[in-house]
């Protein structure tokens, strides 16, 4: 019942380039897959829009991973997470 980020196209590898990726897709993809769990493997992430937790997502775990708010954040309010 777990389902891992990277596994939907989060790359965990975004350091370096963090003005061109993004990662949001594929946490929304993760959270969405009907799973229970979430894996947040060791890298560092980008998110430019909000991520809603939702669905049957019970846990999401982080292991030595690193996110950041991106360029789709500067200059708002909005959440890098929402529970639904």
């Amino acid at each position: 019942t777990w389902e891992s980020v990277k596994s939907h196209g989060a790359g965990g590898n975004d350091y370096h380039n963090r003005e061109r990726n993004d990662d949001t897709a594929g946490f929304q993809k993760a959270i969405d897959s009907g799973k229970t769990t979430v894996v947040v493997p060791r890298g560092f992430y980008v998110i430019n829009d909000t991520v809603k937790i939702r669905g049957k997502v019970r846990r999401i775990i982080f292991m030595e991973s690193q996110l950041v708010a991106g360029k789709g954040f500067k200059g708002t309010n909005k959440p890098v997470f929402r529970f639904e």
